[in-house]
């Protein structure tokens, strides 16, 4: 009978740890974010590469002009964000805000400058809409 009640207990703890494990997935606004950091990190290796069609691509109209605009000429960057908060405002538009260094070489001298940056990204489009505050692709000033 002590044999029956140990081979029962090993029985239950073996089929209570067995099976397949829950596999929990990811929230829709944590792969939106994820994405909007894809696309940050997009129009940065795009503007360091000074690829205009990437920027485009990756920006709303209005934010493309503004960056065509704003941006100086460089013979080289390094750029370097550090995200520090996310929001999600009405499930269809992301803020990121992100303090940046960067390096800018024009003509053999040296620009070191840093900020805080605000990104606004629609997630209908998947688009960078706006740039507020130390705007880093308008550097050196």
């Amino acid at each position: 009978m002590k044999k029956f009640f140990i081979n029962m207990i090993i029985i239950m703890f073996i089929v209570s740890c067995g099976g397949k494990k829950e596999i929990k997935q990811l929230p829709s606004e944590v792969k939106d974010v994820k994405k909007a950091f894809e696309i940050i990190d997009k129009i940065k290796n795009a503007y360091t590469k000074k690829d205009m069609i990437t920027l485009k691509k990756f920006t709303t109209k209005k934010c493309y002009l503004y960056l065509i605009s704003s941006i100086k000429e460089f013979d080289k960057v390094k750029l370097n964000f550090v995200p520090q908060w996310v929001d999600i405002k009405n499930n269809n538009i992301i803020i990121i805000y992100i303090e940046w260094n960067g390096i800018w070489k024009i003509k053999n001298k040296q620009y070191r400058k840093n900020g805080f940056v605000v990104f606004k990204i629609l997630t209908s489009s998947f688009q960078l809409d706006e740039i507020l505050r130390a705007n880093p692709f308008s550097q050196p000033e």
